[in-house]
Formats: C-alpha cells, sequence, structure tokens
C-alpha cells in the first residue's frame, strides 16, 4: 500500500467516527478498526506512522451530512 491509501483509510475513518460519535458502542467497535487497521499498515510498511494515522481519524469540525 502507498500513502494515498493511508489517507483513504484515514478519510472513511474520520467519516465514520463523526457518524457515530453519539453512539458509545458504535465509536467502541469503529475505535477496534481502527487500531486493527494501524497493525496490519504497521507491517505492512515499516515507515507508517501510527500517531499520525490516528490524527487523520480524528473528526474535524462539525457533523457532515
Amino acid at each position: 500500500m502507498i500513502r494515498r491509501d493511508y489517507v483513504k483509510f484515514a478519510e472513511m475513518l474520520e467519516h465514520k467516527r463523526r457518524a457515530y460519535e453519539d453512539d458509545i458502542e458504535a465509536s467502541r467497535a469503529l475505535y477496534n478498526t481502527m487500531t486493527a487497521i494501524a497493525d496490519i499498515f504497521a507491517h505492512d510498511n515499516k515507515r507508517f506512522n501510527r500517531e499520525r494515522f490516528y490524527r487523520a481519524c480524528e473528526p474535524k469540525g462539525g457533523k457532515r451530512d
């Protein structure tokens, strides 16, 4: 995988985290999924920056439709 693939995953996770921010169970499941994806990326690429990926997955601004 390449950087743009990581970015696409982060964008998708950010969108889902924003959508589920009021649902504790869904948020917890999404967090577990996010960390599992980061594990795969880190295994795939030794230069993968897990903290940068997590920051990219954080919701930005307000909720979108």
